[in-house]
């Protein structure tokens, strides 16, 4: 997505989605230990608060449970606010956070706010460690080409 485009590609959504929970809007994770943090309805511990087909986190988006749990729309809705926001340069809080020797958060980087949507971090932790925002990236742009929601049997 170039920065004259709008919107956000179709492909990029589904490659979070694929990521994210294998495409199953009932998906769930991201648990914690604190009572207090726990969703309606979620009281043993620990307990989930990240919901649905692209894993819309719950402590992330305050009033958006049970919106990211139930509804995919919602879900992705809330996915797709988040990377326009941050590629627009409106994630502010990010130019804090992740990890500084490889640059610090600014408009115009689609996948580093690909990877900060999994991380929290803007481009934090080790490449090597799973999970963190710049494997994520490098996974989810090896997905967005391969396209894997396009092969019998997915």
């Amino acid at each position: 997505m170039g920065r004259g485009e709008v919107g956000t590609s179709d492909n990029l959504i589904r490659t979070v989605a694929y990521m994210e929970s294998d495409w199953y809007q009932s998906n769930y994770g991201d648990f914690i230990d604190d009572r207090v943090g726990c969703p309606a309805g979620y009281q043993t511990l620990p307990c989930p608060v990240t919901f649905g087909i692209v894993g819309t986190k719950s402590t992330s988006w305050p009033g958006i449970f049970p919106w990211n749990r139930d509804s995919t729309a919602a879900a992705v809705d809330v996915l797709g606010a988040w990377l326009r926001g941050c590629y627009e340069g409106w994630a502010w809080w990010l130019r804090g956070y992740g990890n500084r020797s490889h640059g610090t958060y600014q408009a115009g980087d689609l996948w580093g706010c690909v990877g900060a949507w999994n991380s929290g971090d803007w481009l934090g932790g080790a490449p090597a460690q799973l999970g963190t925002g710049e494997n994520y990236m490098a996974r989810a742009q090896h997905f967005y080409q391969v396209e894997p929601w396009l092969q019998p049997g997915f």
